[in-house]
């Protein structure tokens, strides 16, 4: 039980810097970040599946699971190097 209200007690904080940002004007970054747009709608498709494999691989080991992500890292190759901050 004690376990569950940690995690309660998490959500509850992480709810409340959520709501703090809906709130406040964004800075200039944050509103500049916003405009650049730098990927493409299947850019952007793919990068939200790395991360996805990303926050997979994290806290748990599965062979099975490494395989298939895996088989994503060509792609996820490409979007890496398409990025303009490659160039930099």
């Amino acid at each position: 039980m004690e376990r569950l209200n940690q995690r309660l007690a998490l959500a509850r904080r992480a709810l409340d810097t959520f709501a703090e940002v809906l709130v406040e004007k964004p800075s200039a970054i944050q509103r500049d970040a916003d405009a650049v747009k730098s990927l493409s709608p299947e850019q952007a498709a793919v990068a939200l599946a790395m991360a996805d494999d990303r926050n997979l691989t994290v806290h748990t080991y599965n062979e099975g699971l490494a395989d298939q992500i895996y088989a994503h890292l060509r792609a996820y190759h490409r979007l890496m190097a398409a990025l303009p901050c490659r160039r930099l």
